[in-house]
């Protein structure tokens, strides 16, 4: 007979967590087939160069939807496809927002081919067409693209010289990914090389360049040349 408060507290306990997985089943159903938390509101962030209504356009996020039903995946993919749009965050704000988060691409330096200048970013992605913003460098590369050797050298040196530096830089050219040289805004040349050591070779130009010549080498930054 002692048994038996065990086994009353033993039914409760099972009734009570069978009835919590009813109530939880039964919201989760609610908000999924109900408009009890559909979508009234889509919000954009981050955004400066691409308007707002572009980016929703490209969402295409139903109205009144449930949120749960919203497939945040595609409709990032769809931001994503923006040639402007580096990064896209989408996620659903309960209880009625699609709230979407996006990071722009930044130009670092332009291209220019048969079908005129286009913007590049630290990757070497080319994403707008169009006049480059005053004082941003010409990149020159036999192949000017994501992934390409030499593409990835020069705009390595490029993004990490320091302001008084890159100031003054009007070109950056690479033929090979160890042959990456800096064209200056009055002409002087400055033979890079590789990525490897920027900081260094970065240090060792700025004191280089307050010495008359028209060439500076730093491929060495232990032993640089000037002519």
């Amino acid at each position: 007979m002692a048994r038996k408060p065990t086994r009353i507290r033993g039914a409760r306990l099972l009734l009570g967590t069978v009835l919590t997985v009813v109530v939880v089943i039964g919201l989760i159903l609610a908000a999924y087939f109900t408009p009890l938390m559909s979508v009234k509101k889509v919000t954009v962030s981050g955004n400066s160069v691409v308007s707002a209504d572009e980016i929703r356009a490209a969402a295409a996020v139903p109205a009144n939807k449930p949120l749960l039903q919203v497939d945040t995946g595609a409709s990032a993919r769809r931001v994503a496809a923006i040639p402007r749009i580096a990064t896209v965050r989408v996620k659903r704000s309960y209880p009625s927002t699609i709230a979407i988060t996006v990071v722009e691409r930044t130009p670092v330096a332009y291209v220019e081919g048969s079908d005129g200048k286009q913007l590049v970013d630290d990757s070497g992605y080319p994403y707008a067409k169009g006049d480059p913003p005053p004082g941003l460098p010409k990149l020159v590369t036999p192949n000017p693209a994501s992934g390409d050797p030499a593409t990835t050298a020069a705009l390595s040196v490029l993004t990490q010289l320091p302001p008084v530096i890159a100031g003054q830089v009007s070109e950056v050219d690479a033929d090979t990914a160890s042959s990456v040289v800096l064209i200056l805004k009055d002409k002087r040349r400055v033979d890079w090389g590789s990525d490897d050591e920027s900081p260094a070779k970065a240090q060792t130009l700025i004191a280089l360049l307050t010495q008359p010549g028209h060439e500076y080498n730093v491929m060495s930054p232990n032993n640089p040349t000037v002519k």
